[in-house]
């Protein structure tokens, strides 16, 4: 499971050892952030990936990635489906980081 502060700027897991993994620098910051906006505090179940949303929410997840001042000219009725769509992006765009840093998927 991944782990942050209260304000959602900083991120871990913990490994097979228990030691805590900073994957802040992986992690996409502001839209953790909006997402707390959006549907208040929420945990990053790496489970919710392999359940199935409608495209719909998908692209609303992807466009508030991309442009953050979405969240403010909508709003949603269904924030569990935006909670599984959020969490595939999230492991999505954390796994590409970490890839691209290290040549290697986590």
């Amino acid at each position: 499971m991944i782990e942050h502060n209260k304000s959602y700027s900083k991120f871990w897991k913990v490994d097979d050892n228990g030691n805590m993994v900073d994957i802040t620098d992986r992690c996409p910051i502001v839209l953790c952030q909006n997402m707390k906006d959006l549907v208040g505090d929420y945990e990053i179940d790496h489970n919710l990936i392999t359940k199935e949303t409608e495209d719909i929410y998908d692209y609303i997840i992807e466009k508030l990635y991309t442009m953050p001042n979405y969240l403010e000219e909508t709003s949603f009725k269904s924030p569990d489906k935006l909670k599984i769509a959020f969490t595939k992006l999230f492991f999505k765009l954390i796994q590409w980081k970490h890839y691209k840093k290290y040549n290697k998927i986590i």
